[in-house]
């Protein structure tokens, strides 16, 4: 939805929280996005019976070797669950993936079906989400991070 460059990415999401004010809290637009986003990467498929089909697993893909075949699938992935579970009409999602001492980083730019950039705030659209396992647990950590 696009209306005199208050462009909205996602609907507002309201959190189980309040703030220090006792009012409610939410995430919008690119954050609440973002967080969809990383819950499809962290969720297992067969996690929900009813969706037996979302979900990424990001957890799995830690332990492989990465490769140029692996990368190419994990995108391909992605784009298909984005596709599916957070549906945003009239963006395109640019994924650029990379592996290095132990942790995978995933940056995704959001652009127009167009291919230009949408400026918000005088910034382009964009967020990071790193993975990586605590090493004497193997417990999963990720960490969103909107520039």
């Amino acid at each position: 939805m696009t209306t005199n460059n208050n462009i909205i990415i996602f609907k507002k999401e309201i959190l189980l929280a309040e703030d220090g004010l006792f009012s409610q809290t939410y995430r919008e637009d690119l954050e609440a996005y973002a967080q969809v986003i990383q819950n499809i990467l962290i969720i297992e498929k067969g996690t929900y019976p009813n969706m037996p089909d979302l979900g990424i697993g990001i957890k799995n893909y830690l332990f492989e070797i990465y490769s140029s075949e692996l990368v190419t699938e994990l995108e391909s992935e992605i784009r298909k669950q984005t596709r599916t579970y957070a549906p945003v009409n009239g963006i395109e999602l640019d994924i650029d993936i990379n592996y290095e001492n132990k942790i995978l980083y995933i940056k995704f730019s959001i652009y127009r079906e167009d291919g230009t950039d949408i400026i918000k705030n005088e910034q382009s659209l964009s967020f990071y989400l790193l993975y990586g396992l605590q090493e004497s647990t193997n417990i999963l950590k990720s960490k969103l991070i909107i520039s």
